[in-house]
C-alpha cells in the first residue's frame, strides 16, 4: 500500500508540471522554445507613463500610450513560436473587434527575434487587427515597473484601465472569455 502512495504522488506532481510547460512559454528560453512557467498577479494600480512612439505593423502608421488615453488597453506579449501565444490571438481579435469602438485596445508586442518580417508574415496569415508593435528594452522595462513584475514568460496580459492604470497582470494563456469579464468591468 505504501508502495503506491510513493509512486502516486511523483505522478501527480509530473502531471501537474506538465501542465504547467503548456500555459506559457518562458521569456528566458524566447529565442528558443522550451520552458514554461504559470503565474498570475492582480496589480494595485500603478499608472503607466506615456512613453516614446512604436511603429504600428498592422498599418505602418505610429502609435504612443497617449494616443490611447482615456482607453482600456490589453498590452499582449507574445510571440509567433509561442504555442500558447498563438492559441490566444483569435480571442483578442475577436474582443479588439467588439470593443474597439468603445475606447478599447488590444497592443500586441511581439517580442520575436527574427524582426519584423517574421512578425508581419504573422499578422497577415492570421488576420491580427489590433495594433502590434516590436518589444524593445526600454517598452519592457516601462511595463515591467508599471506591473511591479518582471516579464519573465508569454504570453503575458496587461490589463490598464481608462485612467492609464495597470490593474492586473497574467502570465500564461487566457481564453477569451477570462479576458471579456476583466474588460467589461472596465469599460
Amino acid at each position: 500500500m505504501k508502495i503506491r502512495n510513493y509512486i502516486a504522488i511523483p505522478g501527480i506532481l509530473f502531471l501537474f508540471i506538465g501542465i504547467t510547460f503548456i500555459t506559457s512559454c518562458s521569456q528566458k528560453e524566447m529565442a528558443e522554445e522550451g520552458e514554461y512557467v504559470v503565474q498570475e498577479t492582480e496589480i494595485g494600480g500603478q499608472a503607466v507613463s506615456q512613453g516614446p512612439t512604436y511603429k504600428n505593423l498592422v498599418d505602418d502608421k505610429n502609435i504612443s500610450l497617449e494616443d490611447m488615453k482615456g482607453h482600456v488597453i490589453v498590452v499582449n506579449y507574445w510571440a509567433t513560436w509561442c504555442p500558447s501565444c498563438r492559441a490566444e490571438i483569435p480571442g483578442l481579435v475577436e474582443l479588439y473587434d467588439i470593443y474597439k469602438d468603445r475606447k478599447f485596445t488590444v497592443i500586441g508586442v511581439s517580442v520575436d527575434k527574427g524582426g519584423e518580417e517574421v512578425v508581419n508574415t504573422y499578422i497577415n496569415r492570421y488576420k491580427i487587427s489590433y495594433p502590434v508593435i516590436m518589444n524593445t528594452e526600454q517598452l519592457q522595462s516601462h511595463y515591467e515597473k508599471a506591473a511591479g513584475n518582471p516579464i519573465r514568460a508569454i504570453p503575458t496580459n496587461i490589463i490598464i484601465n481608462r485612467e492609464g492604470k495597470v490593474v492586473s497582470a497574467y502570465v500564461g494563456f487566457r481564453s477569451e472569455y477570462e479576458l471579456d469579464q476583466e474588460i467589461q468591468k472596465l469599460l
